[in-house]
């Protein structure tokens, strides 16, 4: 229960359950017969008792690929691997006995919320190395980096005024966020949303992933930032009703909210 005994010539050895593999072995069984390459590592002549451990000789050539791997890694080189972890703070590559990360603000050029909605996990990726720290053996990767930045064209593929379709990803307090094309993402104030009405949140006239036809107001591809307008793709009823009265004229409409300080009425 404890280990496998083992042969070497004519002296008997013990292998440790804990020093047959990487991962600690739940049927020892499956060795019975089979020739293993080990490494002594107790060695008592009196007492003629001999340890094995074929887990230190399997980490000592894991570690010699892993130098391997890292001395034919560069800097900016594109390099494929799977995802074998994703967590909040970034996803884990394999990339030969060695792991790079991906952070989160490297998945997308786009915002990105939870890393499970851009990869999964067992997923083949190819990366950009990003930075190498050999001395710290860490890997900095981009997945985004593999792709043309978005933003170095939105000033030649879209114009102020133009109104485009896009997808609604997240909800503030100030505005809602709108993906007019992957990687790309615009904002609309609260103050964007609506003419006539008083929004307080955006999720009064918004959902998520909703698809809506948006207006684009004003482009800072430096800053990497779109504004967008919701309420600009009806017409200005102000302009209308600048154009059908004048100060002095009777007009009726209906009692919208009475407040201490007076009465809203609406006039549409």
């Amino acid at each position: 229960k404890g280990g496998i005994l083992a042969s070497l010539g004519s002296l008997k050895a013990f292998i440790p359950a804990s020093h047959v593999s990487l991962k600690r072995a739940n049927n020892l069984k499956e060795f019975i017969g089979k020739n293993l390459t080990v490494m002594v590592i107790q060695l008592e002549k009196e007492s003629k008792n001999i340890v094995l451990s074929r887990k230190f000789l399997l980490l000592e050539e894991r570690e010699k690929r892993k130098e391997k791997t890292l001395s034919v890694l560069e800097e900016g080189k594109m390099v494929t691997g799977r995802v074998n972890s994703i967590t909040k703070f970034g996803v884990f590559v394999d990339l030969g006995e060695i792991d790079g990360l991906i952070h989160p603000e490297n998945l997308s050029w786009g915002w990105v919320k939870d890393p499970h909605s851009v990869v999964s996990l067992g997923d083949k990726v190819e990366v950009k190395v990003l930075k190498i720290d050999k001395e710290k053996r860490k890997i900095s990767l981009g997945l985004k980096q593999t792709k043309p930045d978005p933003w170095t064209q939105v000033q030649k593929k879209y114009q102020i005024g133009e109104q485009v379709v896009g997808k609604v990803t997240h909800l503030t307090n100030f505005g809602a966020f709108v993906e007019i094309e992957e990687g790309l993402e615009g904002l609309i104030h609260v103050s964007d949303l609506s003419w006539d009405k008083r929004i307080g949140h955006p999720k009064e006239v918004l959902g998520k992933e909703e698809k809506i036809e948006v207006k684009i107001l004003d482009i800072n591809a430096e800053k990497k930032k779109i504004a967008l307008g919701l309420k600009q793709i009806k017409p200005n009823p102000w302009e209308k009703l600048l154009q059908e009265y004048k100060v002095g004229d009777f007009i009726s409409g209906k009692v919208q909210q009475i407040t201490d300080f007076g009465v809203f009425i609406n006039l549409a």
